[in-house]
């Protein structure tokens, strides 16, 4: 039996109706790959994902991913699919303000090879993994362009994210919290974007449990406001399905 510390036991104690479970994708359920197309949720992760919901558990995939592809990656029933970091609805103006965005930044990503923009419904990537040494000069050009029309540019994992000030996972979260009213929030993650996540989950009253998953592309500090760090996904599939074996068996 794995020890996960008192906090895990007390969410075993707990109804699964009564608890929440929130989850990146990229570097938390799927290992992070050269082409992001390719990536792919472990098995061993995605079929604790079933069971959970299968009993109960209110289970949420948040990511920076468009909503169209993680519905073609991950069709698991009961589990809640929200991308573009749950910004489900952009407005107009939003719309008009990535469409300048990525007809703008095109003529920059000309002169930039190895970077490629991957346009999605509420927010724009900007994938520069094949070309990591101009990561810094390509964030400060990205970064003025996207306040010139009123968006917001984050650096990730050897990625750059635009998107409305709106798309903002902690925003997301706190308002499923706010309609569940969950006694236990559990939420894992691995990058820049769900630093804010963790530092929400510090705050709330009740049991909670921020899983890092850390990696040699993030700084140790991003993870300091979490009650579990895991060195892999496969660590965190780990977890998953510790929670699933400590469930009552159901009838």
């Amino acid at each position: 039996m794995i020890g996960y510390g008192p906090a895990f036991e007390e969410l075993l104690a707990t109804p699964l109706d009564e608890s929440l479970l929130v989850t990146d994708f990229d570097g938390t359920l799927a290992p992070i790959v050269t082409d992001p197309a390719a990536a792919a949720g472990l098995p061993e992760s995605l079929g604790a994902l079933a069971e959970l919901a299968r009993q109960g558990l209110a289970v949420i995939v948040l990511s920076g991913r468009s909503p169209a592809y993680l519905q073609a990656h991950i069709s698991i029933p009961g589990v809640r699919l929200l991308g573009d970091n749950g910004l489900e609805w952009p407005s107009p103006e939003e719309v008009r303000a990535l469409g300048q965005f990525n007809a703008t930044v095109q003529a920059l990503l000309a002169r930039a090879p190895g970077v490629r923009l991957v346009p999605k419904p509420a927010s724009s990537a900007i994938h520069f993994r094949s070309a990591p040494e101009l990561a810094t000069t390509l964030f400060g050009e990205v970064d003025s362009l996207a306040l010139t029309l009123g968006l917001v540019a984050s650096l990730g994992r050897m990625v750059i994210e635009v998107r409305p000030s709106r798309g903002n996972k902690a925003r997301a979260v706190e308002a499923v919290i706010q309609t569940l009213h969950p006694r236990c929030v559990v939420f894992a993650g691995d990058d820049e974007g769900d630093r804010d996540v963790f530092a929400l989950l510090s705050r709330l009253d009740g049991v909670h449990i921020a899983i890092g998953i850390r990696s040699d592309e993030t700084r140790a500090e991003l993870f300091g406001l979490c009650d579990l760090v895991f060195d892999s996904p496969a660590n965190y599939a780990a977890f998953l399905s510790e929670w699933t074996n400590r469930l009552p068996v159901s009838r």
